[in-house]
């Protein structure tokens, strides 16, 4: 693998290596990768980072990824055009480890300030968003952007009384929502209120 020095992110240059690995041995449409495991093993990385390279690989229409099954390379993956149209290296975005660590950093911090500054209305807010929250789970049916969990989350950004922190906050959630690759890992996970 490159040096940490590179500004490629590491699951972006593993996600290359794989791709490269599946373009040159070749692997047809169909076929068994080998498992992360291996894969991190083989490249020298976590398995987090493979796992998230993967995502990426299964964003961009290379790999399938079946739980208990395996890793499985998808027809796109096969054939003259797949590294051009899987430049994976262009990607910018975040991967969704990283805005997870990222949200809980910031989260946790505003949470601590917000303790000391909410008032009886900040608290007041928070409760109502929970039940909002509560009703969502209940009924299987979580909201959108306006769900009950940011709801929560807002009110306690809120409650900091610090403008910065509130847009901070918003921001953060506008990048998760966005984000491709944290949307995939919940499909993986079968969980939207994460």
């Amino acid at each position: 693998m490159k040096s940490q020095t590179s500004q490629h992110r590491p699951y972006q240059e593993v996600g290359a290596l794989i791709r490269n690995l599946i373009v040159q041995t070749p692997y047809n449409p169909g076929d068994r990768l080998p498992p992360e495991r291996e894969i991190a093993e083989m490249l020298d990385v976590t398995r987090t980072v493979v796992r998230e390279a993967l995502i990426m690989l299964e964003i961009k229409g290379l790999v399938e990824v079946r739980r208990g099954a395996g890793i499985y390379v998808l027809d796109n993956a096969v054939g003259e055009g797949a590294a051009e149209s899987a430049d994976i290296n262009h990607c910018n975005d975040a991967g969704p480890f990283e805005l997870l660590q990222a949200r809980q950093l910031l989260e946790s911090n505003i949470a601590e300030f917000a303790a000391l500054q909410a008032t009886r209305e900040d608290i007041i807010k928070m409760r109502q968003a929970l039940q909002l929250e509560e009703r969502e789970l209940a009924s299987s049916a979580p909201g959108g952007s306006e769900s009950g969990d940011m709801q929560f989350h807002l009110a306690i950004a809120e409650a900091t009384h610090n403008s910065m922190l509130v847009e901070l906050f918003r921001q953060s959630w506008q990048w998760r929502e966005n984000n491709p690759m944290w949307i995939q890992l919940h499909r993986h996970l079968g969980d939207t209120h994460y």
